[in-house]
């Protein structure tokens, strides 16, 4: 697992960006992203360490799937993961996003 934490210069720890389940051998991995600072939502925040994670996986870690889940009610994420590029697939009432 990578855990990243997303620091604001003024206010400090405002959440976390994480690559977890990692598999090497099968080339992928879960993205998931904690904004706990709600001050800092709807600002691009989570964008920018998204695309920073998700780089870091796809050129670092030389990963060739990344995924999230989330519930189909969760608009937040769903609308995060379409501006990082992921596709949507659809499973019952969860959401997987693929990059």
């Amino acid at each position: 697992m990578i855990v990243w934490a997303i620091c604001h210069v003024q206010d400090g720890h405002i959440g976390n960006v994480a690559l977890q389940n990692i598999s090497l051998i099968n080339q992928n991995a879960e993205f998931a992203i904690i904004p706990g600072d709600r001050r800092h939502w709807g600002k691009g925040v989570g964008l920018l360490a998204g695309k920073a994670m998700l780089q870091h996986g796809l050129k670092k870690l030389n990963l060739h799937r990344i995924y999230c889940g989330t519930a189909a009610t969760n608009a937040g994420m769903k609308k995060l993961a379409f501006k990082l590029g992921m596709k949507e697939e659809n499973l019952a009432n969860q959401k997987n996003f693929i990059k």
